[in-house]
């Protein structure tokens, strides 16, 4: 297993310039050489999440300079993630054949959209604090040119604007690294080290430096009132990135905030609960009220995603073990079950050229697996069984009132009413009803975005009904760090 790690991240990086330099050749076929290094990653990190789920961990360390160790880890808390963002980015590519021409720049595209991969990756494996921001940084720029460039109608304004919204949380994160460096006694950047160092600080240190990166992951999050790029970017993006942007990138923001707050600065976020609680609570009913009144497909799955990660953060708040396990395990469902829903939007616009409810209709006859994917994902993310978003929402709730805030998670759980509402009312407009003549032509997406569909709707369910292998990574994690800070059991 030596080195594997650093293969995972650095394979796809060493692909890029191959990749852009063959991509006028190979034309619709560079989305392969795009696979093939995502799915040498995602052995990789099955292989290590292995190990992880049979009580282990996997750390590689390289010596950069005097004070600066680049560093990788595979443990309880990144394993999930790294599934999540390797595997969904690999079927992506996939998906990303026949989904448009790219303006005849494949090999700008799928260079783009490695680099994309291999920065979220990095991120969730990082042990450094500088790491992780330059790993920050490969993750923001390749996506605002993929926006810029691919997307719709406003894309270039709207690239513009997630780029400015996503750096002034990226700017927030990088004072608050710098701010960690200068004040722990040992100046460190290895996170690790952090609970020990942070604990010798002063209590208002400990608050600046916590809501300084509480702060950036809002952003990167769309938690309210951090949302306001989220929105367009994910409507305006072209439909593969979408599935990156919402069902991977915002939950990269979640894996930050519990990988370095919760476990770091797990005084002040105690602390601060009732703050929390009410961010993630707004956040859930805003983005689910939202959601209700939009008549773009790709727009009211953005606002349920500013729901979605206020579920997350709710539970994150309660700082027990089953609120800290589901708010883990929803960071991957949600990746799931969202990625789901807009290669289901994609498919859709592929095959009408639409993606506005009213003039959508009667499509569950012509379009069966389509159809049947949404389904899933739309009653995973409304916490239905027998799929995986039940199981985790269970949790954070559970989790709720494990830490004896019964009114809180009483708000919580009547907001999942908002969020069954939109996504029903999503089904119904879209799949069933009388098919508009225009759309009697209409028939089922090709193979190459089926499969993907087909294997993230599966694994919704399997999830749904058999959670352990995701579960049996997560728990030792959680309970480590419960009896560590002696919160709720």
């Amino acid at each position: 297993m030596d080195n594997l790690l650093l293969v995972s991240v650095i394979l796809p990086v060493l692909a890029s310039p191959i990749i852009y330099f063959l991509g006028g050749k190979l034309k619709r076929k560079t989305s392969w050489l795009a696979f093939i290094p995502l799915a040498v990653s995602t052995a990789i990190i099955v292989l290590s999440s292995i190990k992880v789920f049979y009580g282990g961990t996997i750390l590689e360390t390289y010596r950069w300079t005097d004070f600066f160790n680049f560093g990788l880890l595979v443990d309880g808390l990144s394993a999930a993630p790294a599934l999540m963002i390797t595997f969904l980015g690999t079927i992506t590519a996939i998906y990303s054949i026949n989904y448009s021409d790219y303006g005849g720049e494949y090999g700008s595209y799928f260079a783009l959209y490695v680099l994309y991969v291999a920065g979220m990756l990095g991120v969730v494996l990082s042990t450094n604090l500088l790491q992780f921001y330059l790993f920050w940084e490969l993750m923001l720029v390749p996506s605002y040119f993929l926006i810029a460039e691919w997307g719709y109608k406003e894309a270039k304004k709207v690239a513009f604007k997630y780029f400015l919204f996503t750096h002034v949380g990226a700017i927030a994160i990088l004072f608050g690294i710098l701010s960690i460096y200068v004040l722990t006694p040992t100046h460190t950047f290895t996170i690790s080290d952090l609970p020990t160092q942070v604990s010798l600080l002063q209590r208002s240190a400990q608050t600046l430096i916590a809501t300084l990166l509480f702060l950036g992951f809002a952003f990167k999050m769309g938690l309210f009132p951090f949302h306001t790029w989220l929105p367009d970017a994910y409507a305006e993006a072209p439909t593969p990135i979408s599935v990156l942007l919402s069902g991977v990138m915002s939950e990269i923001g979640a894996y930050a905030l519990v990988r370095m707050v919760v476990t770091v600065f797990a005084p002040t976020w105690i602390e601060f609960v009732y703050v929390v609680a009410g961010i993630a609570l707004f956040s859930m009913i805003y983005g689910g009220a939202m959601a209700l009144v939009q008549d773009d497909m790709k727009r009211l799955l953005a606002y349920s995603s500013i729901s979605q990660m206020g579920y997350i953060t709710f539970g994150l708040s309660m700082v027990s073990i089953q609120g800290l396990t589901g708010s883990v395990f929803h960071i991957v469902n949600h990746g799931i079950c969202k990625g789901l829903l807009f290669m289901t939007v994609g498919a859709i616009t592929y095959q009408t050229g639409l993606r506005n409810m009213d003039k959508l209709n009667g499509l569950a006859d012509k379009m069966p697996v389509t159809a049947t994917a949404a389904l899933v994902g739309a009653l995973g993310i409304a916490g239905a069984p027998p799929t995986n978003g039940f199981q985790s929402e269970w949790l954070i709730f559970e989790g709720g009132f494990q830490a004896h805030h019964p009114f809180l998670t009483i708000i919580g759980v009547v907001s999942t009413a908002l969020t069954v509402g939109y996504m029903l009312w999503m089904i119904r407009k879209v799949y069933f009803g009388p098919l508009p003549e225009n759309l009697t032509n209409v028939k089922d997406a090709p193979l190459s975005m089926l499969i993907p569909m087909g294997l993230l709707t599966v694994l919704a369910v399997v999830l749904g009904v058999y959670p352990t292998p995701v579960l049996k990574i997560i728990v030792p994690y959680v309970h480590n760090f419960i009896n560590l800070i002696g919160g709720v059991a």
